[in-house]
Order: C-alpha cells, then sequence, then structure tokens
C-alpha cells in the first residue's frame, strides 16, 4: 500500500479528480485511498450520476474527445435511432449543445454520409461495369466478383443516399 500512498501524495488535485470520475475502472482499493487523500486535503468531491448516454463536458477529458463524445452521441441519434435533421438538432440543444454549434455537427455527420454514398455508388458502378466489360471481352474468364460486387456496392451506396 505503501507505493499507493506515494503516488497518490505526487498526483495533483486535478489527477484524483479525474480518477474518481472513472472509478469503475481501478481497484476499489485505490478510489478509496485517492477520496482519502482528497479528503485530507480539504477538496470537496461529489460524483456526477450519469443516467444516460449524454455527453458530460468536463471530468478531465480533451477537447477532441469531448467533440468526438458529441459527434457519437449525434450519430447514434441520426443513423441508430433515426432522428430527423430538426429532431437531433433539438435533442442537441436540450442536452446543453449551441443551436447554431448542433446544426453544424448535423449537417457535417449527414454530408458526409452523402459523400460516402455518392462514392460507394460511383465505385460499385465502376466494378459492375468493368467486370462485365470484361466478362464481355471474351478474356476466357468470367468477372462474377467484380459484376456482384460492384452491384452490391452501388445498392449500398443508393439505399443510404438521401
Amino acid at each position: 500500500m505503501n507505493s499507493f500512498e506515494e503516488r497518490i501524495r505526487e498526483m495533483s488535485d486535478e489527477e484524483m479528480i479525474n480518477i474518481l470520475t472513472r472509478s469503475q475502472e481501478y481497484q476499489p482499493e485505490f478510489v478509496e485511498l485517492i477520496k482519502k487523500a482528497l479528503n485530507e486535503r480539504n477538496v470537496f468531491y461529489e460524483p456526477e450520476e450519469q443516467t444516460d448516454q449524454t455527453p458530460t463536458l468536463g471530468s478531465g477529458q480533451t477537447e477532441e474527445e469531448i467533440i468526438n463524445q458529441v459527434y457519437d452521441f449525434t450519430a447514434n441519434l441520426l443513423f441508430e435511432q433515426k432522428y430527423g435533421k430538426q429532431s437531433a438538432i433539438s435533442e442537441l440543444v436540450d442536452n446543453g449543445i449551441d443551436a447554431e454549434v448542433a446544426e453544424v455537427i448535423v449537417e457535417n455527420l449527414l454530408s458526409s454520409r452523402d459523400k460516402r454514398a455518392k462514392n460507394n455508388m460511383i465505385y460499385g458502378a465502376l466494378w459492375c461495369i468493368g467486370g462485365s466489360i470484361a466478362t464481355a471481352a471474351d478474356l476466357g474468364y468470367i468477372f462474377w466478383g467484380a459484376i456482384v460486387f460492384g452491384a452490391v456496392q452501388f445498392f449500398r451506396g443508393l439505399s443510404s443516399h438521401s
């Protein structure tokens, strides 16, 4: 235990609070030592209860982690839960995101999906047509793989294109 206590003494208050926000990742004994050390330093910490998957700001996360979390949350709303554009924006605003920022996030995700869908359609068509031409050229092979792969990729892009 001495090595734990020595390491804790070297930690800043912020480092200890970050550990407590992710206490499920650590041994219970270590978490208790952290709480005790904060108490001895007269640092008050009350853990926040998270009841849903809504991103929470702060808790020792970097700005990039927070942005990724917001984008993941929004992508889940749009593509998994099938929220419409305005519903997703409203949900983000209800969870503390500025309305203009929420609109940009939703637009970015929808635009990215559309670009990916168009690329799938283009490359799928190229594979399918190329396989068909190579088969028709009677090179001695039938290019079913290219034809089927291209068709599947094309229709996957078509189905996800809005």
